[in-house]
C-alpha cells in the first residue's frame, strides 16, 4: 500500500487526509483510498472516516493520485476521474464523480489545487 503519496490539509488545519492509491478494496488492486482525519484539539490527528471511489471504479483508478482539501470538502483525482465529497454537520457525505470529466483525465498524469471558490485541474495527455 502507497500511503501518504499525497498529504493535504484544510486551511484551518483541522482536517487532514492521507492518500493511499493503491489500496485493495474488494480483492481489486490499485483501487485507491483518502484517511480522512481530525485534529483532536489537543495532540494528534483521530482517524474519522475513510474515502473510496464509487462503486462502479475498477482495478487501477488510483483512487489519491492527487487531492486538495477546503474546510469541508475533499477534491480528488484518480485514473479517469474528478470526485469530490463535501462534510456537512462533521459527517462526510458520498463521494461523487464529477461528471463529464473522466476522458479528459484517462490514462494521464494530473494534478489539482484548490482555494477558496477555485479548483484548478491540470492534466498531461502523452
Amino acid at each position: 500500500m502507497l500511503f501518504g503519496h499525497v498529504v493535504a490539509l484544510d486551511p484551518s488545519g483541522a482536517t487532514l487526509a492521507i492518500s493511499a492509491p493503491t489500496v485493495m478494496k474488494d480483492d481489486t488492486r490499485n483501487v485507491g483510498a483518502v484517511y480522512v482525519y481530525n485534529w483532536d484539539g489537543t495532540s494528534s490527528y483521530v482517524l474519522d472516516t475513510t474515502l473510496y471511489a464509487p462503486d462502479d471504479y475498477v482495478q487501477g483508478l488510483l483512487f489519491g493520485y492527487s487531492m486538495s482539501c477546503t474546510l469541508d470538502d475533499v477534491y480528488i483525482l484518480g485514473n479517469g476521474g474528478l470526485f469530490t465529497v463535501h462534510r456537512t454537520g462533521g459527517i462526510w457525505g458520498d463521494v461523487v464523480a464529477v461528471p463529464d470529466q473522466a476522458d479528459a483525465f484517462h490514462g494521464t498524469q494530473a494534478d489539482l489545487a484548490v482555494s477558496g471558490d477555485w479548483l484548478v485541474v491540470a492534466s498531461l495527455n502523452l
